[in-house]
């Protein structure tokens, strides 16, 4: 690894919004997480005791959305803890799997 290259790019790669290193540079900086919550219904205060889901089981269990059923998914949570990298991957994720005729608004 040339240590110039990297410290050209490092203001390139480490951006505060999400969407905006290349979509390799993006993969490449990915961490999984792997304590995500679910829940039925919007809580302000979340109760503890919910079942710990990983991106991979959210992904394919609701992303994929195997029963084709209309869903709107919130992501909350406190500022700094990866919403919007989370909401980008999976994005990125599904537009390598989607259906031809399925289109992702990135919003």
């Amino acid at each position: 690894m040339n240590l110039e290259i990297v410290k050209k790019r490092l203001d390139e790669v480490i951006e505060n919004d999400a969407t905006a290193e290349s979509i390799e540079d993006f993969f490449a900086t990915h961490v999984p997480v792997d304590q995500l919550q679910l829940l039925d219904n919007f809580e302000l205060q979340p109760s503890l005791g919910y079942e710990k889901w990983t991106e991979e089981d959210v992904f394919n269990s609701y992303i994929i959305n195997p029963n084709n059923s209309h869903q709107f998914i919130a992501v909350y949570g406190e500022a700094g803890t990866g919403k919007s990298h989370l909401i980008r991957w999976f994005k990125e994720k599904f537009e390598k799997v989607k259906p031809l005729n399925e289109v992702v608004l990135f919003i």
